[in-house]
């Protein structure tokens, strides 16, 4: 009987190992898989982040304009801008 357990203690070894190399082998697909999606996410992620950086350029653009507007109008015409801001708002 003890002549049987080291085999069978090597043939189990020996189907763990392959069973680990099996399943390692399917991890690693699965997170190529998950790689080119984490890609494409990163690529639409920094695409949005140049559009957000865009806009917020646009943005203090026209709040750079409204402030000289505010600053360098006489009364009249600052009225008349603060009609057409609560019309667009």
């Amino acid at each position: 009987m003890k002549k049987y357990i080291g085999a069978v203690l090597s043939l189990a070894s020996v189907g763990m190992l392959f069973y680990i190399l099996f399943t390692q082998k399917e991890q690693i697909k699965n997170l190529k898989k998950e790689n080119s999606n984490v890609v494409i996410i990163k690529k639409e992620c920094d695409s949005l982040k140049s559009e957000i950086f865009t806009k917020d350029i646009q943005i203090g653009r026209y709040e750079h304009i409204f402030d000289l507007l505010d600053t360098e109008l006489d009364v009249d015409c600052k009225v008349k801008v603060d009609e057409l801001k609560g019309q667009t708002e």
